[in-house]
C-alpha cells in the first residue's frame, strides 16, 4: 500500500495487518496504531477538521535523513551519526522534492532548507517524510570540518534567498 492524500470524505483504506501511520498530509501529528478502529477515529477526526490524511504502513526499518539547502543535497545522517547514503537514496529524496516545488509552481532552489527522510537503503529506498518548513538539519552529527563547510553553504543560501527578495547582504543593513 502506498500512502496518498485522502481529502476529506474520502474512505480510509488500510492495509489488513501490521502496523499503520495515519498523519495530516500537510503539517505535524502523525501517529502509528496497531488498532484498526483507532487508526480509522484519528483519520476521521482530521477528515472532520477539513484536513486531507496519509495513511502508510509503519517502517520500523532506520531511516537517513537527507539534507538539502536551496535545493542541493549538502548533507545526510541517521539517528547514530553523520551518512553516507548511496546515490539510489539521494535520488528518492530530489525526487520528493523536486514533485514538492512542481506542486508549488516553484523551483525546488527556492526551498531554503529542506530534509527527505528516506527508509530501505540502497536496495529498496522509500519516502518516509518531507520536511520543508523548519526540518531539524542534523549540523551536530558532521564532523567539524564538514560542518564547518556545509553551515557556510547554508549562510551563502541563506545570502542568496535575501538577494533575489530584493533585501540585500544583511551586513549592509543598518537598524
Amino acid at each position: 500500500m502506498c500512502s496518498s492524500d485522502l481529502a476529506p470524505g474520502e474512505p480510509v483504506d488500510l492495509p489488513h495487518s501490521g502496523a499503520v501511520v495515519v498523519a495530516p498530509a500537510v503539517g505535524t501529528g502523525a501517529r502509528s496504531f496497531t488498532d484498526r478502529r483507532a487508526a480509522h477515529d484519528y483519520a476521521a477526526q482530521l477528515h472532520t477538521a477539513g484536513r486531507a490524511v496519509l495513511v502508510q504502513p509503519h517502517d520500523a526499518r532506520p531511516a537517513t535523513s537527507l539534507v538539502f539547502l536551496a535545493g542541493r543535497a549538502s548533507h545526510a545522517f541517521t539517528a547514530v551519526g553523520a551518512a553516507e547514503p548511496d546515490f539510489a537514496v539521494w535520488d528518492v529524496g530530489l525526487a520528493a522534492l523536486d514533485a514538492a516545488a512542481r506542486r508549488l509552481r516553484l523551483s525546488s532552489a527556492e526551498f531554503l532548507t529542506a530534509r527527505a527522510d528516506v527508509t530501505g537503503g540502497v536496495d529498496d529506498p522509500r519516502l518516509l517524510r518531507l520536511r520543508l518548513i523548519s526540518p531539524g538539519l542534523g549540523w551536530l552529527t558532521l564532523d567539524d570540518d564538514t560542518r564547518a563547510r556545509q553551515q557556510r553553504q547554508f549562510a551563502l543560501a541563506v545570502e542568496s534567498t535575501l538577494q533575489r527578495r530584493g533585501l540585500g547582504p544583511l551586513s549592509h543593513r543598518r537598524p
